[in-house]
Order: C-alpha cells, then structure tokens, then sequence
C-alpha cells in the first residue's frame, strides 16, 4: 500500500517537474576519439592513458629504487644475517651494568 502511494507520487512529481528537466536526465553523453576530453576517448571503468613523461618518470624511480635495494642486498648481505665489524652480535646478557648505563645499587645502612 506504501509503495503503490510512493510510486504515484514519485509519476506526479516527475510528470510536475516537467519534461525537458527529466529528458536532460536521461540523455546519453558519448566521448569518441574526437571528444575535448583531456586523454582522448572513452574511459569508463579504466585508467586513462598516462602520458608519455609519466611512464619515463615512473620508469626512472623504479629503476632507482631496484638498483638501490639490489646494491644494498649485494653489498652489505652481512647485516642481514647479524655480521658487524666482522664479528656477530655480542649476547646481550653478558653486558655489565656499567656498560649498559645502569648506576650502581646503593647499599642500605
């Protein structure tokens, strides 16, 4: 019964609001290859083309990027597994408190 209410009044207000506004609505836009859009055509759903600098630029940082990490991987493959100044790393229990900054405990009298 809400519906059927609703649906009539949604047809009058439509049928009130006027033609031209609803037809406006409804019209379909089409983007060819000759359209004034920036990347030239249709693109519903997809990136559009990258220009030509962009790929180049993007390119460029990943190709930075890879090299850097690769460098670092070949070269310095020691930190990897614990190796520093050719020795491995000290057990962490067998540093003394003066090492690790701790002050001495004070004796109670």
């Amino acid at each position: 019964m809400i519906g059927s209410k609703a649906f009539g009044l949604l047809k009058e207000v439509a049928r009130r609001s006027g033609q031209k506004t609803v037809k406006t609505n409804f019209q379909q836009i089409r983007l060819g290859s000759h359209s004034a859009h920036p990347h030239g055509g249709w693109c519903y759903r997809t990136a559009p083309t990258p220009p030509a600098w962009a790929v180049r630029g993007a390119n460029f940082c990943a190709t930075v990027c890879w090299f850097w990490f690769w460098w670092n991987i070949w070269h310095g493959w020691p930190h990897l597994i614990g190796l520093y100044d050719g020795e491995f790393l000290p057990d962490p229990r067998k540093y003394t408190d003066e090492e690790l900054g701790i002050p001495p405990l004070e004796k109670k009298e």
